[in-house]
């Protein structure tokens, strides 16, 4: 994620690769690295799952959601951070699970 380097329907969009949809999986939008990670309906559902684990646990309000903080946010006291760590990867990870599902296996029928 960091790095840029998963492919999304965006890049293959970007790379000309029309075997690869284009659009999201789970609801059809384009499939960019944030719509993945943040913005589809699947992920939200996913990181208030996380958030709810965080607030659980810590009787705090979780942190702001950044991907590309490897769940580092200052904001957070040093002691709590190998928690954060591990629900934002555990997310990060679920997500994209979901997602290459969905790709391969096709969504869910409702």
């Amino acid at each position: 994620i960091h790095h840029h380097a998963i492919w999304t329907g965006e890049k293959a969009r970007k790379a000309n690769l029309s075997n690869m949809p284009h659009n999201c999986a789970s609801c059809n939008s384009p499939e960019t690295l944030e719509h993945v990670f943040l913005e589809c309906p699947h992920a939200a559902q996913i990181w208030n799952l996380a958030k709810d684990e965080w607030s659980s646990r810590t009787r705090t309000n979780p942190p702001k959601i950044n991907l590309f903080s490897h769940g580092l946010s200052p904001e957070i006291p040093q002691k709590l951070k190998p928690l954060w760590q591990r629900i934002h990867l555990t997310a990060i990870y679920t997500i994209w699970i979901g997602r290459c599902f969905n790709v391969y296996e096709g969504p869910p029928s409702s």
